[in-house]
C-alpha cells in the first residue's frame, strides 16, 4: 500500500556519538530497517539524537548549542517526530525527562504530530516529581504510545490517567528485533558460558527489585562464575555497557576469567557466536536471543522479567539469590533445554514490522 503523499517523519534515538552498546544495538537495527522501508514507501526520514548534544560529541556548551539547533532544524517540515526504541521514559533520570520534553515541545511548535514506539518505561521510584509531569504531558500530547514490553504498559499507569493510557497504548517489541534473522546462527556450542553483567549502581537506580547489599551482590556473581568453573562450563565475562566493566573486574578478581568489552554491534555478536549466555543487562540478553543462543536472564528490572514471559521466548529468568545459582547450572547442563528458534524470532520481527508500518502510516 503506497502512501497518497511522501511524508517526512523524524525519529528520535540514540544516534549520534552513542557510548552505550545496548543502545548502539538499537539505533543500528532502526536505522538499517527504515533504510529499506523506506526505500519502497513514500516516506522521508531523517534523525535526530534523543540526547542532542551527542548528535555532536561528548557534552559541553558547544554541542549542546548545536544539538539543540540540530534538533530545532531536523523538527521543521516533519508531519510527525517519533521518540523510538531504548528505555528512555525513566521518572526519576532528570535528563531524559528534559530530552524526551524538548522533542514534545518541537512538534507542538511546529504543529506536528507527535509519537512514541518500542519504548522501555521504568516504573516510578518514590514521590511524583516534575520529572513525571514533564513526561506525562509529553505522552498525553502523543497520538500514538508504542511500548515495548507487558511492564511498560504497566509502568505508564503511575505516569497517565486510565483514560490516557487506554486510549493511545499499543504493545509491541524491542526494537533491537528488527534485526531479523541477521545474526541468527545454527552453527553447534563451543561449550563456553558468556556472563554479561550489570554493576550495582546500575542495577538498583531506577527500581526495587534487588534486594542484595552491594558486598551481597558481589559475593552472588563470585559464587556463580565459581560454581561456572568448577562444572567446566568455561565462564567468561562479556561486558555490553562500559560502566560494567570495573564491576567484572572486581568479581574476576580471584578468578583470572577472559573480559571482553566489545565496542561494536558486529564484534558483540562474533563474542556470543555458538556460546550459553547468563546475562542481566537487557540488549546483552536480547543480543543473544538475535544469535539463537541458550540464555538464562537475572532479574535486575522488571523488564528482563517481562522479557522473559513474551510467549515466543519464554526463557528463564531468576532472582539474585544464592539458592538460584545450583537452578542456574542445571538448567545450562540439562539435556532437554530448550532454545529460540529462527521462527520465534521471525514472529517477533513481523509483528514489530507490521505495528511500526502502521505508525508510519497514520
Amino acid at each position: 500500500m503506497k502512501l497518497k503523499k511522501r511524508k517526512n517523519i523524524l525519529f528520535v534515538r540514540h544516534f549520534g556519538v552513542i557510548s552505550n552498546l545496548g543502545d548502539k544495538l538499537i539505533s543500528k537495527a532502526t536505522e538499517e530497517y527504515l533504510q529499506e522501508f523506506c526505500q519502497g514507501e513514500s516516506v522521508n526520514y531523517r534523525t535526530a539524537s534523543f540526547i542532542p548534544y551527542t548528535q555532536f560529541g561528548k557534552s559541553n556548551l558547544v554541542n549542546l548549542i548545536k544539538g539543540f539547533f540540530f534538533g530545532i532544524r531536523q523538527a521543521f517540515k516533519a508531519d510527525r517526530i517519533v521518540v523510538i526504541g531504548g528505555n528512555l521514559v525513566i521518572p526519576n533520570n532528570t535528563k531524559f525527562s528534559l530530552c524526551f520534553f524538548y522533542y514534545f515541545i518541537l512538534a507542538k511548535v511546529f504543529s506536528v504530530k507527535f509519537s512514541t514506539f518500542g519504548l522501555g518505561v521504568s516504573d516510578s521510584k518514590g514521590k511524583r516529581t516534575w520529572r513525571n509531569k514533564l513526561y506525562q504531558k509529553a505522552l498525553a500530547g502523543s497520538d500514538y504510545i508504542g511500548v515495548r514490553d507487558e511492564h511498560s504498559v504497566q509502568a505508564l499507569d503511575k505516569i497517565l490517567t486510565q483514560r490516557e493510557a487506554s486510549e493511545n497504548v499499543h504493545l509491541s517489541h524491542d526494537c533491537a528485533f528488527l534485526f531479523r534473522k541477521k545474526y541468527f546462527s545454527n552453527t553447534g556450542l563451543n561449550g563456553a558460558t558468556a556472563v554479561i553483567p550489570i554493576n550495582y549502581f546500575s542495577a538498583t537506580c531506577n527500581e526495587n527489585v534487588i534486594s542484595l547489599s552491594e558486598s551481597e551482590y558481589i559475593d552472588f556473581h563470585i559464587k556463580l562464575l565459581t560454581e561456572l568453573k568448577g562444572n567446566d562450563l568455561n565462564p567468561f565475562l562479556l561486558c555490553t555497557d562500559n560502566g560494567d566493566v570495573a564491576f567484572a573486574e572486581e568479581i574476576n578478581k580471584s578468578l583470572n576469567l577472559k573480559i571482553y568489552s566489545p565496542q561494536e554491534v558486529d564484534t558483540l555478536f562474533q563474542q556470543l557466536d555458538s556460546v550459553d549466555v547468563i546475562a542481566a543487562r537487557m540488549h546483552g540478553i536480547i543480543a543473544s536471543l538475535l544469535s539463537g543462543n541458550y540464555v538464562l536472564g537475572l532479574n535486575w528490572q522488571h523488564k528482563v522479567k517481562s522479557l522473559s514471559e513474551k510467549e515466543c521466548l519464554s526463557f528463564s529468568c531468576v532472582d539474585f539469590d544464592e539458592e538460584n545459582i545450583t537452578r542456574l547450572i542445571d538448567e545450562l547442563m540439562s539435556p532437554h533445554r530448550g532454545r529460540i528458534t529462527e521462527e520465534n524470532i521471525e514472529q517477533l520481527s513481523d509483528e514489530l514490522n507490521e505495528e511500526l508500518s502502521k505508525l508510519i502510516h497514520l
